[in-house]
Formats: structure tokens, sequence, C-alpha cells
């Protein structure tokens, strides 16, 4: 569904969608964590938050940078994507463990990082809508079908 999307909207707004599924859960699961309609409700909107990312952002990339770059791109953002999982797991076990030894964390760190997330999908939106602009006047739709054009136009680009 996140392609399709892309191929109507272009991947920036399709990225900002999800971003802002991911937003909405994530504020439902810091104010209303105690009831499994809630929790299921939010692992419902984050998961599509996290879809509409990983199904997006390659495109978002390609309409990003020059063509010759993308494959630098693509490895960078999985680089990416990696340590700043890595980084926001430790962030949250850093967060809920703290506290009194021996004790249970107490609720409101686990609320905090609800929050904390959310902060950082809402982020997510208002940079894929509002803060990357595409290369070369694309308007944020994937230029894959006009990379193909462009190299039957050209023989001498496939030779």
């Amino acid at each position: 569904m996140p392609a399709s999307w892309g191929r109507r909207t272009g991947p920036r707004r399709t990225l900002a969608l999800g971003a802002l599924a991911g937003t909405a859960g994530f504020a439902l699961l810091a104010v209303s964590h105690g009831s499994s309609a809630a929790v299921i409700g939010s692992g419902l909107l984050v998961g599509t938050a996290i879809a509409f990312g990983f199904a997006t952002l390659p495109a978002v990339l390609l309409a990003a940078v020059p063509l010759e770059h993308t494959g630098v791109a693509n490895g960078v953002n999985s680089v990416a994507r990696s340590v700043g999982s890595a980084m926001a797991g430790a962030l949250v076990a850093t967060l809920v463990a703290a506290g009194d030894p021996g004790r249970p964390p107490a609720e409101s760190r686990f609320t905090l990082c609800f929050a904390l997330a959310g902060g950082a999908l809402a982020l997510i939106a208002v940079l894929a809508r509002f803060g990357m602009t595409p290369h070369r006047g694309d308007a944020g739709r994937c230029r894959v079908r006009d990379t193909a054009s462009r190299h039957e136009a050209d023989p001498a680009r496939t030779a």
C-alpha cells in the first residue's frame, strides 16, 4: 500500500503521512497505555509508520540525490538506520532503567519514551513534507520510470 500511495502522491508526502500515523500511535500510547485496545491501536499505527518509512525512504533518496549517487545514498541510509536503531534502543534502556535500583521502573519513564518517539516521528513528518527538497526540480515523485526512459532515449548512456 505505501508504494501505491507513493506513486500517486509522491514519496515525501507518503513518508510524512506514515510518520504522522506513528506520531498518533505513540501519542495514544503515551496517554492511554492501560487498555489492550489502546496498545493494539498504537501498535497498528506505529507499524504503519514503519512500513511507510521502509517502503518510501529509498524513493525519497532517489529523488534527492543525483542518479550516480543513489547506491551511496542507500548505503548511508542503511547504516544510519542501524545506528539510529541502536542509539534509540540504548536511550530507551537508559531512561527506563534509571531510577531506584532493585525497584521496577516508574510508569512515567515508559510514558517519556513514548512521548520522545512520537516527537521524533513528528519531526520526520515535518522534515519529509517541508524540509527536504528534491534534486533537479523533481517534485518529490519517484523517478525510476523517468530514468529508464532517459536511458532508452540516450544510447550512449546504456553502453
